[in-house]
């Protein structure tokens, strides 16, 4: 075959095959283009953000201990869901009991030195009217000494009185108290909700919150109905 004839053998094919490619445009240009239609209706527009952030709750409190102790009971874990009055812990109450019962004993003894003080009043008080109207009788049966001397006493005995009843007002205000810090061993729940912090276990020793707060923290009760996000 000669050069010329190749030549036109190529140039034919090329012909051809650009041919081709212009038919298939062609034909996918004329292709339909598939269209969705939706009927006209009112619908709500919605929008949204979204955003990092921390939600927490809007009511917690922190509970410490107004009483320093071993924890010997404690009823919850971290996560219960606790009511307003539950039981939570129990701090030893040995020692609060003792004193309990020591400020008891104080009062009434106390309470009896103020009943042998009334006795000794009147006592005291008899015997100087009983003077006095022997004197009134007869100046010469009672001397003014002695009248004086059995004043003293009524008034001395007066203030006794007076005394023995401060020392059973203190001794009561004292039993109080104690029976005040017996009464903090035991802790309860002061309102609804979880417990989303436990920071002791039983057998370990509470602090007194007023000595240093953040240690003193026992645990964290959180209204997990109303939260924020910070």
């Amino acid at each position: 075959m000669t050069k010329r004839v190749k030549l036109t053998i190529g140039g034919v094919v090329v012909v051809a095959l650009a041919g081709i490619i212009a038919a298939a445009a062609a034909k996918k240009s004329n292709a339909a283009v598939l269209v969705r239609i939706e009927p006209v209706q009112r619908m709500n527009l919605v929008a949204s953000v979204t955003a990092s952030g921390q939600v927490s709750p809007h009511t917690k409190v922190d509970l410490s201990s107004d009483v320093s102790g071993k924890i010997t009971k404690l009823a919850v874990k971290e996560g219960d869901m606790v009511t307003k009055g539950q039981f939570l812990l129990q701090i030893d109450p040995s020692l609060a009991q003792a004193t309990v019962k020591q400020w008891e004993a104080n009062v009434a003894s106390a309470k009896a030195g103020q009943e042998q003080a009334k006795a000794n009043l009147i006592q005291a008080q008899k015997a100087y009217d009983r003077a006095l109207e022997l004197k009134k009788a007869n100046a010469q049966f009672v001397s003014a000494e002695s009248l004086d001397q059995l004043k003293t006493a009524v008034d001395v005995n007066q203030a006794l009185l007076e005394a023995s009843g401060h020392q059973v007002d203190q001794a009561q205000a004292s039993l109080e108290n104690a029976q005040s810090s017996l009464n903090k061993t035991t802790i309860y729940a002061p309102m609804s909700g979880r417990v989303t912090r436990l920071n002791v276990e039983a057998g370990e020793t509470a602090i007194q919150g007023t000595l240093n707060k953040d240690a003193a923290t026992l645990l964290t009760i959180s209204d997990m109905s109303d939260l924020e996000t910070k």
